[in-house]
């Protein structure tokens, strides 16, 4: 993984907590329109400043996915946790998150979850969508923060239960902990 500030270009092949999933060309009846408001989106996002006139976000391009590049920023200093565990691919993780697209419109969260523990969402970052992965991986226990995912880092040119295609998300993230830290090999 790099940290950059490439424009982002291509698109990927995205593993979803679904399964796999194919890259081909677009959909027939793709909303234009919508496409163009995410990519002007994620664009804006890449050039936001705080009060103090630093970026707001980094760029974050995967080393084993170049074309799936996302912005991160931490909500609290993320020196506060270096010393904690961070997971592995294969590393059961326990997070709370809220994913909204670029309306507002909430799209999904862990918030109404119970079966793990308090709005806990349990999974392996291997069976995320690529920005989620990376940003999971790049945590130690006790992070928080939000990531803005273009499409390709997302679900790509493909509508997947609320999400429209060709999205941008804002997901919020907090690793809670680390329950397995990785998966046993059988």
């Amino acid at each position: 993984m790099r940290l950059t500030n490439p424009l982002l270009t291509g698109t990927l092949c995205l593993a979803m907590a679904a399964g796999l999933t194919s890259c081909f060309d677009d959909p027939e009846g793709v909303d234009e329109e919508w496409r163009t408001k995410n990519i002007e989106y994620f664009e804006n996002a890449k050039t936001e400043r705080t009060d103090d006139g630093e970026l707001k976000y980094f760029t974050v391009t995967p080393s084993w996915s170049p074309g799936a590049a996302f912005l991160m920023r931490w909500e609290i200093d993320p020196a506060l946790n270096a010393h904690r565990l961070k997971p592995l691919d294969t590393s059961t993780v326990d997070f709370k998150y809220v994913a909204y697209d670029i309306d507002g419109a909430l799209i999904s969260s862990s918030y109404n979850l119970h079966a793990n523990g308090d709005s806990i969402y349990r999974t392996t970052p291997s069976q995320m969508i690529a920005g989620v992965r990376q940003a999971l991986l790049m945590m130690s226990i006790g992070d928080s923060a939000t990531v803005v995912l273009p499409a390709a880092a997302a679900y790509g040119n493909r509508a997947y239960g609320d999400v429209k295609a060709n999205s941008t998300l804002l997901y919020h993230l907090k690793l809670k902990n680390i329950p397995a830290y990785e998966t046993p090999e059988k």
